[in-house]
């Protein structure tokens, strides 16, 4: 083996072990659901949920609390997927005009 190589190797095998610990990954935005080509973030849900959740928040029953805040979450994806499916539609049915009335002419 030349020089050459071994300092290429134990730069290869150094940066390798130097860069393991640097390497970290982390949530940086959910996906709650993806409808055709569009993507309904995690973040959007809770926003949307906001309001609704401060209700929730009053429930003294922990596990109870929970459950609710969970079903309005629920609630508020399935209403953001009904209406992107409804966009969707909207998208592939035409759009025509209103049927124009002739003009009459007059000579």
């Amino acid at each position: 083996m030349t020089s050459f190589a071994r300092r290429l190797g134990l730069l290869v095998a150094a940066s390798l072990l130097l860069g393991t610990g640097a390497a970290r990954a982390r949530v940086v935005e959910k996906i709650a659901a993806v409808v055709g080509d569009s993507v309904i973030l995690g973040s959007e849900v809770e926003e949307k949920a906001s309001p609704l959740l401060t209700e929730a928040s009053q429930i003294p029953d922990p596990s109870k609390r929970s459950a609710r805040a969970s079903a309005l979450r629920h609630e508020v994806l399935e209403r953001l997927i009904d209406d992107e499916l409804r966009r969707l539609a909207s998208d592939l049915t035409p759009h025509t005009s209103p049927a124009r009335k002739p003009r009459r002419i007059v000579r």
